[in-house]
């Protein structure tokens, strides 16, 4: 039981952390014998100590998923992160996989493998560059640990970090190392331009960021120009639709197929009546690309992978999950 408390008490505590987590992201398991203890598609890790937010399931369930295999529900009608099968085949006893913000800053650079192998020198850790998420990363994990053997960190080109041991204080050790190695203060701001961005949004029918840190990125050309090259990372597809867009009191039109806008100088616009985790993952993606060097090169998702993402079954049931909180997972 103590370890099923460990693993409530640490996922709530790592997806408190915004900088680690946003929204429902993120992904934390505990495996016991031939059972898997993992957290349930859409739902938060912060959540964690205030309802359960896990789903027991087989281990022989959670690999199937490799195969083709449906996430495979719990007897508390959860049903499992489309990520289980990759903690099923990482052989650590407890996996974290997380959406952490200086990780996902250096993981959307075209150069990302080599800035990592100076950053993460001395620590058994290996990269992957973007593949879908769920079943094709399980593959090629299972191909890099047979290839190379059991890596301590695994960082998901445009997406995130996994980190595997046998003890969450293991774990936590880990996830602050890489951080500090990792690590990149934003520049400075000066004032944003309230009245201009509350001009745009009426002219345009949009609204505000909720969250202040999503207006930095209008306020830093690096970072603006960063934050519209396209989509980063998988979350931000799901919830905000094909990258980010520009607009000013000049512009004719919004550009289509987005929900998030950056006003130069005045701050970000959004859709109206967007969930809370659409806000998270604008404000992520501000914090992100106030992360990236203005002379690096950033290597957004495809417009393949794009589409995938955005028709895929298992995001649309976390969507859902988003727009309806309240709705029965298990429906």
């Amino acid at each position: 039981m103590s370890s099923l408390n460990d693993l409530a008490s640490f996922s709530a505590k790592w997806g408190s952390d915004f900088l680690l987590v946003q929204g429902a992201g993120g992904n934390t398991s505990r495996k016991q014998g031939d059972r898997l203890v993992v957290k349930a598609s859409g739902l938060r890790l912060a959540d964690a100590l205030a309802r359960d937010v896990f789903v027991d399931v087989a281990m022989t369930d959670a690999l199937a998923m490799i195969d083709g295999g449906k996430a495979p529900t719990g007897a508390n009608g959860l049903r499992a992160s489309i990520e289980a099968s990759l903690h099923a085949v990482m052989p650590g006893s407890i996996v974290a996989h997380l959406h952490m913000v200086s990780l996902i800053a250096v993981a959307v650079r075209a150069d990302a493998e080599a800035v990592l192998a100076e950053r993460l020198a001395g620590l058994n850790w290996a990269f992957l560059p973007y593949l879908q998420p769920g079943a094709a990363v399980a593959q090629a994990v299972q191909a890099s640990l047979a290839e190379r053997g059991p890596m301590d960190v695994l960082v998901l080109g445009n997406h995130g970090i996994v980190l595997q041991g046998e003890t969450f204080q293991a774990i936590e050790a880990l996830l602050a190392d890489v951080d500090r190695r990792l690590a990149y203060a934003p520049a400075e701001t000066g004032p944003r331009d309230e009245e201009k961005l509350a001009r745009v949004a009426a002219r345009f029918g949009l609204e505000p960021a909720r969250l202040e840190q999503t207006h930095l990125a209008a306020l830093d050309p690096a970072a603006l120009r960063h934050a519209t090259t396209g989509s980063l990372y998988p979350d931000h597809v799901v919830f905000l639709g094909r990258g980010a867009g520009i607009v000013d009191e000049e512009s004719d039109a919004l550009q289509p197929d987005r929900l998030l806008h950056f006003v130069p100088g005045a701050g970000a616009l959004l859709a109206p009546g967007l969930p809370d985790e659409a806000h998270e993952m604008a404000a992520c993606l501000s914090e992100v690309a106030r992360r990236i060097p203005a002379n690096a090169t950033v290597a957004p998702l495809s417009a393949e992978a794009e589409n995938v993402l955005a028709n895929w079954d298992a995001e649309i049931y976390r969507r859902n999950l988003a727009a309806h909180p309240r709705l029965d997972p298990g429906a």
